[in-house]
C-alpha cells in the first residue's frame, strides 16, 4: 500500500492537490493511473514495477503484534491495539539524530531524538495520548528546516483522530526515562482535561528543550516530578494555567534550570495556584536572580499559608523583590529554603 501527494496545474492555471493510493506487490508490475482536473477519468497511465527499497524501515514480523489497517477520520491508518502491537526499527551504525513527528489523539508532538545504533522501538503504549492513538509516526534522520517540519506536522495532524479527553485524565509519566528525546514541542497540542502530570518527563536525562504551549490547563492538579532530572536550562510556563494544581513536589529537582518564564503568556502560573507543597521543587537548580525573584513572588501572590518551598543551587540572593516575597511567605507560616540560605 502506498500513497502519493500530487499537485496539479489545470489548463486554466489553477493548482489543486490530490492523494493517490495504490498497491502493487513487490517485484510485480501494475498500472499506475493518475487522475487530473478532478475528474473520474484517468488521463495518464504508466506501467510500473515496485521493488523493495533498501533502508531502515518499521516492521513487525509477529502476526499477533502487527497493527491493523483502519479508516480513521476518513483516511487509512495503521492503528496499534495498546496491548502488544509495536513497530520496531533497526537503527544503523552511527545512530540517528533527527526529527520526530508523531500524531496522537491529543494532537501532534514534534521533537528531536538521539537514538543509538540497534533496535529502536516505537512502542505500543508510549504512555501518552491514550489507547490506539499512535496513528502516524515520522522519523527523519536529519534536522530539516522549520518549514518542512511544519509541513510534516500538518500532514500527520490530518491523519489523527479528533482530540477527546473526556475519559482521559492522566499525563502521568508520559516521557519518564525517555533518554532518546532531546527536544519536545507541544505547541500543536491541547491538554484537554488532563489532570495528572506527575513524572511527566522524570529522568528524561537528555531533554534540553520543552515547549509546553497550552498543554497544562485549568484541570491540571499534580505537577510532581514534572521535569525532575532533565537537562532543561530554560522552561516557559507562561501559557500554563495552574489554578487547580495542588502538588508540585520535586517539580524541577536536579535539573540545571536557570531561566523560568512565568509572565507574558495566557496563564498566571503559581500565582493562581492553591498549591502549598513545593517540597524539593527547585532543589539542585541554577535559577538566575530574576527567575528566583519571579518564582517566589508568584508563589507569594497566591496568598496561601503553611506551605513548603525548597530552592537550592545557583548564586541567586534573597534581596529586593525576592526578600520581600520570602519574608511574606514565612510570615504566613511557610517553610522556605533559599539558594543563599537566607
Amino acid at each position: 500500500m502506498g500513497a502519493l501527494g500530487l499537485v496539479y496545474r489545470r489548463s486554466d492555471g489553477v493548482d489543486f492537490s490530490q492523494e493517490l493510493s495504490f498497491y502493487v506487490p513487490p517485484g510485480n508490475s501494475g498500472a499506475l493511473q493518475i487522475f487530473t482536473d478532478g475528474t473520474s477519468t484517468f488521463s495518464i497511465q504508466m506501467e510500473c514495477t515496485v521493488e523493495e527499497i533498501a533502508g531502515n524501515h518499521q516492521y513487525q514480523r509477529t502476526s499477533a503484534q502487527k497493527p491493523t489497517l483502519q479508516t480513521v477520520g476518513g483516511v487509512q491508518a495503521l492503528v496499534l491495539d495498546d496491548d502488544d502491537d509495536s513497530m520496531p526499527i533497526d537503527v544503523p551504525t552511527g545512530g540517528w539524530s533527527g526529527t520526530f513527528v508523531q500524531g496522537t489523539a491529543l494532537g501532534v508532538i514534534v521533537g528531536e531524538i538521539d537514538v543509538p545504533a540497534g533496535p529502536y522501538q516505537i512502542p505500543t503504549d508510549p504512555n501518552y495520548a491514550g489507547p490506539a492513538s499512535d496513528i502516524h509516526t515520522v522519523i527523519v534522520n536529519d534536522s530539516p528546516p522549520a518549514r518542512q517540519v511544519s509541513g510534516l506536522a500538518d500532514w500527520v495532524g490530518q491523519r489523527c483522530p479528533v482530540a477527546n479527553f473526556s475519559t482521559s485524565a492522566s499525563a502521568n509519566s508520559w516521557f519518564r526515562n525517555r533518554e532518546d528525546f532531546t527536544v519536545l514541542d507541544f505547541s500543536r497540542a491541547d491538554g484537554g482535561s488532563l489532570i495528572d502530570f506527575a513524572g511527566f518527563a522524570l529522568n528524561a536525562v537528555n531533554l534540553a528543550s520543552l515547549t509546553l504551549g497550552s498543554l497544562i490547563t485549568a484541570t491540571a492538579e499534580d505537577l510532581g516530578n514534572f521535569v525532575r532530572g532533565t537537562s532543561l536550562t530554560s522552561l516557559d510556563l507562561s501559557d500554563s494555567v495552574t489554578s487547580g494544581v495542588t502538588d508540585c513536589v520535586n517539580f524541577a529537582r536536579d535539573a540545571p534550570l536557570e531561566t523560568l518564564i512565568l509572565s507574558g503568556g495566557a496563564g498566571s502560573p503559581f500565582s493562581d495556584s492553591p498549591c502549598i507543597n513545593y517540597s524539593g521543587a527547585f532543589v539542585g537548580t541554577n535559577l538566575s536572580q530574576q527567575s528566583y525573584a519571579d518564582l517566589v513572588t508568584a508563589i507569594e501572590a497566591a496568598g496561601t499559608s503553611s506551605g513548603t518551598l525548597n530552592i537550592t543551587g545557583g548564586s541567586a540572593t534573597t534581596t529586593g523583590a525576592a526578600q520581600t516575597a520570602v519574608d511574606a511567605l514565612r510570615g504566613r507560616g511557610w517553610t522556605v529554603t533559599t539558594p543563599d540560605s537566607y
